[in-house]
């Protein structure tokens, strides 16, 4: 059976607040991936980020003025940078992913259904039509 309008409604609104939320994270992975794909081209090997930038517990062994660049991004990209919440949180986004994944399918499927259903219903009221048009023809003859 497919979803009523109100969970439909209800669905879709989840599925717009989880993927407006978790694009702000996946533009952070995505800008992140990269440079950790590209360290040497953007030197990050070479750069420090300055500690006013960074959480005042992260990494403290490195020394007071800063972590080096490629190490941070990588961290960020983990979640590592933020410690165990930060790990806990990229759960939580990765989680609310699959929902906007699997509410997606959903949304797209259940559209595509009940298209099909009222395609099937113009073809059968169509069928009766000419059938019935066929009656009053040979009715009359």
């Amino acid at each position: 059976m497919l979803a009523s309008n109100g969970s439909k409604t209800w669905l879709r609104r989840l599925h717009a607040i989880i993927g407006i939320l978790s694009s702000l994270n996946l533009l952070m992975m995505l800008s992140s991936g990269l440079l950790m794909q590209h360290r040497e081209t953007f030197g990050l090997e070479d750069r420090v980020i300055s500690r006013t930038f960074l959480p005042a517990s992260y990494r403290t062994s490195d020394g007071t003025e800063g972590v080096r660049a490629d190490i941070v991004v990588t961290d960020l990209h983990s979640g590592r940078i933020f410690g165990p919440i930060g790990l806990i949180a990229l759960d939580v986004i990765t989680l609310s992913w699959a929902v906007l994944l699997l509410s997606g399918i959903f949304i797209f499927t259940s559209k595509q259904l009940r298209l099909r259903a009222v395609d099937e219903r113009t073809k059968i009221a169509m069928r009766v039509s000419q059938e019935k048009a066929q009656m009053d023809r040979r009715s009359l003859a």
